[in-house]
């Protein structure tokens, strides 16, 4: 009668920790992609004129990173390129 005891006392731990895994595994956050945290930027290391009058930022082009430079009120997209860096992404 101990054994079986013993035994279903064993039994219903393992049970009750299985559950208990599945709870703790089904609230966890979503993984994060790499490429959100580790990939290229659209815009990066922004920095304004002296004069107050362009912004010159990095961005990619064809997956490296490259100067571009735009008037104040333009929108990003209207930005010229001043880089054309291909093999080695432009630092800074």
């Amino acid at each position: 009668m101990k054994r079986f005891v013993s035994w279903s006392f064993c039994l219903l731990m393992l049970v009750l920790s299985a559950q208990a895994q599945e709870k703790k595994a089904a609230g966890l956050p979503p993984i994060i992609d790499r490429d959100l945290i580790f990939g290229n930027p659209e815009l990066a290391a922004a920095q304004l004129s002296p004069d107050g009058q362009y912004i010159a930022f990095l961005k990619p082009w064809k997956d490296t990173r490259n100067v571009y430079v735009k008037k104040v009120d333009e929108p990003f997209g209207a930005a010229r390129q001043l880089t054309a860096e291909t093999k080695r992404p432009v630092a800074g």
